[in-house]
């Protein structure tokens, strides 16, 4: 499976005026289920057959019969098939903006932040012995009976399905997530500057202007900012541009150089030494991965 960062593509830019999507998917044995690619949509993926490596942010699960995995929104994943002779699963993605639509404002936030959060210790995959008998996997099962049977004011049915996925998964990880997002007015601003860091990675971001922006003092914002997303805010900026950059390496023509300034590094060997750090690699073995992996 040392091939599986191959299956990386340009950002999936989802249809933003779609509240959901729901679909059945087949894959032929040790195949790409699901090339790599990021989008903003909160997703879910409930296995019927066969086996599958499910890759988030760079870490695999395995994922068989029963198991359920959550991909938060904007975060870099892909799947691939086993061995097995089938392979199937449900495959949900809810926008969103679904969540403040079902409570107030400042707590939408704060469960908003629960799906676009790939934090290690926020649960993301439920195997078949752990959601058995859990509020989870009866939501889940409600809502694929509604897809498969559909009836008589559908949609609405199909959208009280998915709020009650996302209540089940919500109130499940409460106990995970508690501890690590403030349940405060500042929440609603930390949402605000990952919105816009991810909008405008590419440029040249300070921590100080953006506590300035949403009038908190600098201090505090650190603070803050690290305890929501568990990582400081240059660490969460790297990771940002390193995973586009990595991208950029393994579907594009560019030079390192190039992908260096495009994703806000005007300085080569730095950006070298952050690629190396969080990947693992230098830039120019990726590219010299990429050549073999388009080569076969």
């Amino acid at each position: 499976m040392s091939e599986q960062k191959f299956f990386v593509q340009h950002p999936n830019k989802a249809l933003l005026e779609k509240e959901w999507d729901m679909f059945v998917w087949e894959s032929e044995p040790n195949a790409i289920a699901a090339a790599a690619h990021i989008h903003d949509q909160i997703e879910l993926l409930y296995v019927t057959e066969g086996r599958f490596i499910a890759t988030v942010d760079g870490r695999p699960y395995d994922l068989a019969e029963g198991d359920l995995i959550l991909f938060c929104s904007n975060a870099i994943h892909h799947v691939i098939s086993l061995s097995e002779p089938r392979h199937s699963y449900y495959c949900l993605q809810i926008n969103s903006t679904m969540l403040p639509a079902l409570s107030h404002r400042r707590e939408a936030t704060d469960y908003t932040l629960r799906f676009a959060l790939n934090r290690e210790e926020l649960p993301c995959l439920w195997t078949r012995e752990a959601l058995e008998g859990s509020e989870i996997l009866t939501a889940v099962r409600r809502l694929v009976e509604e897809y498969e049977h559909p009836g008589y004011a559908t949609e609405i049915s199909m959208k009280c399905r998915m709020a009650e996925v996302l209540l089940a998964l919500l109130r499940d990880s409460r106990g995970f997530s508690q501890d690590l997002v403030p349940a405060n007015e500042t929440t609603a601003c930390i949402y605000r500057a990952l919105i816009h860091i991810r909008q405008h990675f590419k440029e040249d971001l300070g921590e100080q202007a953006l506590a300035k922006q949403y009038g908190i003092s600098y201090s505090y914002f650190s603070r803050q900012f690290k305890q929501v997303t568990g990582m400081s805010f240059r660490q969460y900026l790297n990771s940002l541009r390193i995973h586009y950059a990595e991208q950029l390496l393994l579907t594009s023509r560019k030079s390192i150089t190039e992908i260096a300034g495009e994703c806000g590094y005007n300085n080569i060997s730095y950006f070298i030494s952050i690629y190396k750090h969080l990947k693992g690699e230098t830039p120019k073995k990726t590219l010299q991965n990429a050549s073999v992996g388009r080569s076969k």
